[in-house]
This record gives C-alpha cells, structure tokens and sequence, in this order.
C-alpha cells in the first residue's frame, strides 16, 4: 500500500540547484528526499565506521610523519654529500690551475732554451764557415753535434709537456662530468623518493 505524501516547498542556492541535475538524479524531488533520509539516519550506525576511518588516518598520518622525518635526513645527507663534492671540485680546480701555470711555465722555459739554442746553432755553423784551423773546426762540430743532440732532447720533453697538459685537460673534464652526474642523481634520487604532502597511504 503506498505511503501517504506531503508536499514541501524551500529555497536553495542556484548554484546547489544546478548540482542536482549534474550529480545525476532526475529530479530536485528524488534528491531532497534521499537527502532527508541521509539526515535522519540513526547517526550511531556510521560512528563506528568514522572512528576506525578516523584511527586509520591517524596511523597513516604517523606512519607518514615517521617517513618525512626518514626522508628529512636523507635529504640533509645528500645536501652534505654535495656540499663535500662542491668543496672537492674546488679544490680540485685550484690544483689544475696550478698544474696548468707551472705548465705553461715549463713550456715557455723550453721554448726559450730551444731559441737560444737555434741562435747558438747559427752561430757555430758560422764559425764553422769561417774556422780555418782543422783542430777548431773538428771541435766546433763536436759542440755543434752536442747542442743539435740537446735541442732535440728540448723539442720532444716540449712535446710531452704539450701532452701531459692535454693529458690533464681531459682528466680534469672527466672529473667534472662525473662530479656533476652524482650532484644530479643525488638531487633526482632526493626529489623522488619524497611524497606530495596531500597523500596519506
């Protein structure tokens, strides 16, 4: 036997009205209706089910306050680590640049001596021209020889200086490019282990 019905009338905000249609009801009446029923439910039936919802949030609010605090001091870890690294490559630069003006400064010794000694080489091939002693001449060839022989020993300790600079050069680029890949896998690893601070499981 169907139920006897009373009519009501209210007023409710347009934009809570406009809600209806979109939440999926087919109309205001089917809405308000379930709505008073919601209302006058025996509120002991959900308590319990809001106490438990209530205790699982707050472990899960513990359990994520336990892993920020983790993920604090993981983060402060890294943030010495790099802090160590950048000090490293600090020193490290300075060390290369001063393996590099002691370089240059070989490089520019030997290039002095090499010249003195061309200019020295010169001068001897024009004794050598001019000596009419045989004595002489065999001993200005002797100084001639030697002198050809120690320039020679210049040209190739300059080509290894030139080297060893290259050589360093690329060690040092090596270095930076592998101090920069863990400064930025530290930051990565940092950044994605931590969670967005909206989730709570």
């Amino acid at each position: 036997m169907p139920e006897d019905k009373r009519k009501i009338n209210c007023w409710i905000p347009v934009s809570l009205y406009d809600k209806i249609g979109s939440a999926g009801y087919e109309h205001t009446t089917q809405a308000i209706i379930i709505a008073l029923q919601r209302l006058l439910e025996d509120p002991g039936k959900n308590i319990a089910g809001y106490l438990q919802d209530i205790e699982r949030y707050l472990q899960d609010i513990e359990a994520l306050t336990s892993e920020n605090g983790q993920l604090k001091d993981d983060l402060l870890g890294y943030q010495k680590d790099i802090q160590g690294y950048k000090q490293d490559t600090v020193g490290y630069r300075e060390d290369m640049e001063r393996i590099q003006k002691d370089l240059n400064q070989d490089i520019i010794g030997y290039k002095q001596d090499i010249a003195a000694l061309h200019a020295e080489n010169a001068k001897l091939k024009d004794y050598l021209q001019e000596a009419r002693k045989p004595g002489e001449l065999l001993q200005l060839r002797a100084r001639s020889e030697e002198l050809e022989r120690h320039n020679t020993t210049l040209k190739a300790e300059l080509d290894k200086a030139e080297r060893d600079k290259e050589d360093l050069k690329a060690t040092y680029n090596n270095y930076f490019l592998q101090v920069q890949t863990l400064i930025n896998q530290k930051a990565i690893e940092a950044i994605g282990e931590q969670k967005p601070w909206w989730r709570f499981w």
